[in-house]
């Protein structure tokens, strides 16, 4: 990864082979290159971007790069399912919780409170 400053971003209005459009960015150390993410249309010109930058093809005697931006730090899974997925362990500790306890026979509104304090816990 490396952050660098834009100097102007152009959208060809072309899209790449997966449908994603084509943005052509020169950086102000003087590199050129593409970038294939919707984001890209918003940069402005002096504003800092931390890109991973892959080299490419070499166009009219001059090397082209390729400017990705970061993954997701999530993973690679989506907010939505990690809460569905985090409500789903909370309600689990919760009833194995009770079952811990010999001869606790608990109303479904206690397990549905406890699993709350797990996802509170989970999610913190």
């Amino acid at each position: 990864m490396e952050t660098v400053k834009i100097k102007s971003v152009v959208d060809t209005g072309k899209l790449s082979k997966n449908n994603k459009p084509i943005i052509n960015i020169v950086l102000e150390d003087g590199r050129k290159g593409s970038c294939y993410d919707e984001k890209a249309k918003t940069f402005k010109v002096g504003e800092e971007i931390e890109f991973d930058i892959k080299p490419g093809s070499i166009f009219n005697n001059e090397q082209q790069y390729y400017f990705n931006l970061p993954k997701s730090k999530t993973g690679g899974t989506s907010k939505t399912f990690y809460k569905a997925n985090t409500k789903t362990t909370a309600l689990q500790c919760a009833i194995d919780s009770i079952k811990l306890i010999p001869d606790k026979k608990a109303s479904s509104d206690e397990i549905i409170n406890l699993a709350k304090k797990y996802d509170e816990y989970l999610n913190e």
